[in-house]
């Protein structure tokens, strides 16, 4: 969660004026809670789904962690940047993935939905 908190300062470094809503699960709450507690801007932890639905519906853009919410953002038609870090042994093998897109509505979809940049 660390480059996200980087993000966040980066952003509001260059005059972004942001109001930050991380959904999550209440299983990794207190986790989510402990990590961002370092952040310039502490954002406002969203547990519940009917809130989350909101929160989407009210984005202006959203900064994720690659996974099921990039479905849920494209079908809420918020743009995003999608996350995800490799870890070493990941990094050696990343040449023989033949996997033509990342983004999970891509591949459901079997064409771009999500722009991807490498």
């Amino acid at each position: 969660i660390g480059p996200f908190g980087e993000t966040v300062s980066a952003l509001r470094a260059r005059g972004h004026r942001l109001r930050l809503l991380l959904p999550t699960v209440p299983h990794v709450a207190d986790l989510i809670k402990t990590s961002v507690a370092r952040w310039d801007e502490k954002p406002e932890i969203i547990l519940e789904p009917e809130r989350k639905w909101q929160a989407f519906g009210k984005a202006d853009a959203a900064l994720i962690a690659s996974g099921t919410v990039s479905l849920e953002l494209a079908l809420s038609g918020v743009p995003m940047i999608s996350c995800y870090r490799l870890d070493p042994v990941m990094r050696m093998v990343q040449g023989l993935v033949t996997v033509w897109s990342a983004a999970l509505p891509n591949l459901i979809a079997d064409q771009i939905v999500v722009p991807e940049h490498y």
